[in-house]
């Protein structure tokens, strides 16, 4: 079995990177990792590469892992805490934040972690699906109006602030994170983006599936991701990252 990820980060019309990726492939444990910080002052920037690597570090001192869903949970509390206590080089509070998605692929087995609005999706054959949710305040709109909780018009004019973030690593003491109980199997082909909000708010989910489903090598999807998102010309474009990871059966 073996595992291929590629990944790219591109700054768009943004003064500042404040997007940061890093994968790992190796025999015990591939991960990728994504991160979409905020924060003036490089803050944001300073975040989202010490959410990261911090992450990495802490994955390989913890190998071997015995209970991967534990871990992560554990690890997004960590990371929040961290990233809240940043502080400037004159000791000031940096007030910065990130937001995390991650996979850890074991074998057949993939266990994810997702805190705030960067997305990751899995596509098998011709379909695919979300592995986590938006963590802004729409989601509290949705819970609210399932729960009868908020009229259909008033969950209509609150939508204006629907994107406002309401978990993200930073805030301190976060409650609200993705994290699968089981591992995910994983089949032959199947494949995995990451991604921060720069590409969901340029590409519709038919738009991201339409990618995700062709039969292209994870390299050749990141140059298609790549000449897609210039072919828009979009006068304000984000910092947008994407990583997309790949697992084959019976391939060294």
């Amino acid at each position: 079995m073996s595992v291929r990820i590629e990944g790219e980060s591109l700054l768009g019309t943004r003064d500042e990177q404040q997007d940061y990726y890093l994968y790992r492939v190796a025999d015990d444990v591939s991960m990728a990792v994504v991160c979409d910080g905020m924060g003036g002052m490089q803050g944001g920037a300073v975040a989202s590469e010490l959410a990261c690597v911090t992450l990495k570090e802490d994955m390989k001192k913890a190998l071997p892992i015995e209970d991967y869903s534990t871990f992560l949970k554990k690890e997004a509390l960590r990371l929040d805490e961290k990233v809240f206590e940043l502080v400037d080089n004159k000791g000031q509070w940096l007030g910065a934040g990130t937001t995390i998605t991650t996979v850890l692929i074991q074998k057949n087995e993939m266990y994810f972690m997702s805190v705030g609005d960067s997305r990751m999706y899995i596509s098998r054959n011709d379909d695919m699906i979300p592995l986590n949710r938006e963590h802004n305040y729409r989601l509290q709109l949705d819970c609210m109006l399932e729960n009868h909780q908020i009229s259909k018009e008033g969950y209509e004019s609150e939508l204006k602030g629907s994107e406002a973030l309401i978990s993200y690593l930073g805030m301190g003491n976060i409650s609200i994170m993705d994290v699968n109980q089981k591992p995910f199997i994983l089949e032959n082909g199947d494949k995995i983006l990451l991604c921060s909000d720069g590409i969901t708010k340029v590409f519709s989910e038919e738009e991201i599936r339409d990618i995700m489903t062709m039969q292209k090598s994870p390299k050749e999807l990141v140059t298609i991701i790549r000449k897609r998102i210039h072919s828009k010309k979009i006068k304000s474009q984000d910092n947008t990252t994407y990583v997309i990871v790949e697992y084959r059966e019976g391939e060294a």
